[in-house]
């Protein structure tokens, strides 16, 4: 489940931020100094040859820091893997609920870019059930805090309404 917010929880016990090659974070407005310090003290000993493209590390011991690598001039299906990387990264620790993140990205195409992580996510947390007695309804879901949370909110819309257009169209054929 994918939700965008307008307003950044830094006491969330799961907090995500982008960072750019050569794991610099980016603006850092509405994040704490202390956290953004335990972040950049995190960034420098992580060695440069690194190819992990989703770091984690525990700020304290009930809040978790995500930091997802975003290369210059991604393609959207690469910004859709980040985000099915995220969920595999988490589906294995069922502590995990919520993942907040905050746009620090510093780029023109952001909306571009953080709808299609989302929409990586959403496709990943995919379970068909139909079938199964029993369903499992406990989920994770990411939340995305910036200042075009509406924005956000559209693109996401169109980009969720056309994939469901486009396979019932699949179907009917």
């Amino acid at each position: 489940m994918v939700n965008f917010i307008s307003k950044f929880n830094s006491k969330a016990s799961n907090i995500g931020l982008f960072i750019s090659d050569g794991f610099h974070l980016g603006s850092n407005k509405g994040i704490s100094s202390s956290l953004n310090q335990k972040i950049k003290s995190f960034l420098r000993r992580i060695p440069k040859n690194n190819k992990q493209t989703i770091l984690s590390f525990d700020l304290s011991e009930s809040q978790k820091c995500f930091l997802v690598l975003v290369k210059k001039n991604l393609k959207i299906f690469e910004m859709n893997n980040l985000g099915a990387q995220l969920k595999s990264a988490i589906v294995s620790d069922s502590s995990i609920k919520n993942v907040n993140f905050i746009d620090n990205l510093n780029i023109s195409n952001a909306v571009e870019i953080l709808t299609e992580f989302a929409y990586g996510f959403e496709l990943k947390s995919y379970k068909f059930e139909k079938y199964k007695s029993k369903k499992n309804l406990d989920f994770q879901k990411i939340e995305i805090t910036s200042r075009k949370s509406n924005s956000l909110k559209s693109r996401y819309k169109y980009l969720y309404d056309s994939e469901e257009i486009r396979f019932s169209n699949k179907r009917d054929t």
